[in-house]
């Protein structure tokens, strides 16, 4: 899938699980009030200072595996988990705590482990995670991808199911989206949101939660995140992504250093 097209469906979270008929490749309209030119603006406030920082790589070829758990000592445990993982050759590059967003069931923290070698992942038992392991995914990305955390920085995990389940159909969805990229691109400039990766269905595992991909992205505050959603900016364009996806899912966190 192409990494704009990723980025661009992920964005506009409000309808996070909306569901549309399969044939439904056009938008139709919304009735918005009428936006202000992104140009005669006042910028939005200066970000917070980064703070301290975090920097892994997203190897290609590597399983990422994603695990959500639900516990007040949910980071205690990642940890506990990612030494465990080492034990078996894997890596534990970062454990996040979860600050807005939705997921069914409800997950209080999340990590990103990564295996070189894929055959290595399996656990015997879930150890350290226990009851509190509410699903896992395992991922993998095309391009070798550095990507650096801020402590002040909120983390957006987005899962995307497409509607595109044939490949003949990507054809005129990506006609569609050509319209929608260049009506959202300023604005996603605007409230400067960055991509820090692209993770797509790894071929060697499968594990419970299989959404088709998942974007990372930066958000500068916790609260630009509402404030895009209710901007007529994107919301003029909203239904044209509506009509390329099946379902979204969003959450915001933090990375625990």
């Amino acid at each position: 899938m192409h990494r704009r097209f990723i980025l661009l469906l992920s964005l506009g979270l409000a309808c996070s699980q909306t569901t549309v008929p399969a044939q439904r490749t056009a938008a139709t309209q919304t009735s918005c009030p009428e936006a202000a030119s992104l140009e005669d603006r006042p910028p939005l406030p200066e970000a917070p200072p980064s703070g301290r920082s975090a920097d892994f790589t997203l190897e290609a070829g590597a399983l990422i595996e994603v695990v959500y758990v639900d516990a007040n000592d949910g980071a205690e445990r990642l940890a506990t988990y990612g030494r465990e993982s080492a034990s078996r050759g894997g890596e534990l590059l970062a454990r996040f705590d979860v600050v807005g967003g939705a997921a069914e069931p409800s997950i209080s923290h999340l990590g990103i482990v990564t295996w070189p070698d894929p055959t290595q992942a399996t656990p015997a038992a879930d150890g350290a995670l226990g009851s509190t392991l509410r699903r896992r995914g395992y991922f993998g990305v095309q391009q070798s991808t550095p990507v650096h955390l801020s402590e002040n920085r909120i983390y957006d995990f987005t899962s995307a199911w497409s509607i595109a389940s044939e490949p003949s159909q990507m054809p005129v969805i990506m006609q569609v989206l050509g319209t929608y990229f260049q009506k959202i691109g300023p604005v996603i400039g605007y409230y400067g949101i960055a991509q820090k990766g692209f993770l797509g269905p790894h071929p060697a595992a499968h594990g419970d939660f299989t959404p088709h991909m998942m974007g990372l992205f930066e958000w500068e505050r916790l609260e630009d995140h509402a404030t895009f959603n209710a901007d007529p900016a994107f919301l003029e364009h909203v239904d044209i992504r509506n009509a390329l996806m099946e379902r979204m899912e969003v959450l915001l966190t933090k990375v625990i250093l």
